[in-house]
């Protein structure tokens, strides 16, 4: 909501949240009804989620923004120039905070200009560490359609299996030297559980 978007579409998909969410939810949607956009499903696993999502999004481009995380205020600013030219793929850059706001880490990674999506794939491999997250893109919404693309449901860190497809597709992608994403690191992350099975 601050990102000065003329043409935005929020798509909330709680899923099956026990606390005050969707008190929380509705307020916006209420406020924002012509952008804002609310579903409730049982919980069934992000990945599941992210689908559910995927098919209830019609804008041209996609973005994940997990619950807890939020975008700096100028990352539309900074990605528009890429969007009017109709790059397929956009990345930014991560920075992991705490609960307070305060930054952790900035996570480094590979910066270039409009590429191939295989030769980005090659850059990005051998340089960034955060290569398969979705929430670190700009998606076109057809390259999920055009390549029946969805994330594997019934695991965790789905995105391990799907947005190396995602990058592969894209005609058109670059890589930023931007800040756009703020990971909220709480103690609940699954990042930070040690159960690697």
């Amino acid at each position: 909501l601050n990102q000065n978007i003329d043409d935005l579409e929020i798509v909330v998909v709680n899923d099956g949240s026990t606390d005050n969410s969707e008190k929380v939810i509705k307020k916006y949607q209420e406020k924002y009804d012509n952008i804002f956009k609310y579903y409730f499903k049982e919980n069934t696993g992000v990945a599941d989620t992210r689908n559910y999502g995927l098919d209830k999004a019609e804008g041209k481009y996609i973005m994940f923004v997990d619950a807890d995380d939020y975008l700096d205020t100028s990352l539309y600013k900074n990605v528009k120039k890429y969007m009017d030219v109709d790059t397929d793929l956009i990345k930014y850059k991560l920075q992991i905070v705490d609960e307070n706001g305060k930054t952790l880490e900035l996570i480094p990674g590979a910066n270039f200009e409009e590429t191939s999506g295989e030769e980005g794939f090659s850059k990005l491999y051998d340089t960034d560490v955060l290569l398969d997250s979705p929430c670190v893109y700009i998606i076109k919404k057809e390259i999920f359609e055009k390549n029946k693309l969805r994330f594997k449901t019934g695991t965790e860190h789905e995105d391990f299996g799907l947005i190396p497809f995602v990058i592969i597709y894209a005609k058109k992608m670059v890589a930023l030297n931007f800040y756009g994403y703020y990971y909220v690191q709480s103690k609940n992350s699954i990042t930070r559980n040690n159960d690697y099975n």
